[in-house]
């Protein structure tokens, strides 16, 4: 009965730590692009990872037309941002 109880334990500790792996995950991913679009945004020449984070606001703008992304996007965009691109570390929490 002992290692049952010990071999839960173990199960939801792995449950946790996977989940939170996968949290910090998505947040890095939506701080990295928060970032690259507000550094980008007023340059005449980007850095090759602004320009990723452009291509992905096009993206985004040309499946929902209605959106304008600002200097500084908005959390609605972001998760709507990493939706359309697929991000595969961030999907499985959205």
């Amino acid at each position: 009965m002992a290692t049952h109880s010990y071999m839960e334990a173990h199960k939801r500790k792995h449950k946790k730590s996977y989940l939170c792996q996968k949290a910090k995950l998505l947040y890095n991913a939506a701080l990295f692009r928060i970032r690259q679009i507000f550094t980008g945004w007023d340059k005449d020449s980007r850095t090759d990872n602004e320009k990723e984070a452009f291509a992905e606001v096009t993206l985004l703008q040309q499946t929902y037309p209605s959106i304008k992304v600002k200097r500084v996007i908005s959390y609605c965009h972001l998760e709507k941002l990493i939706r359309v691109t697929h991000n595969p570390q961030s999907l499985p929490l959205l």
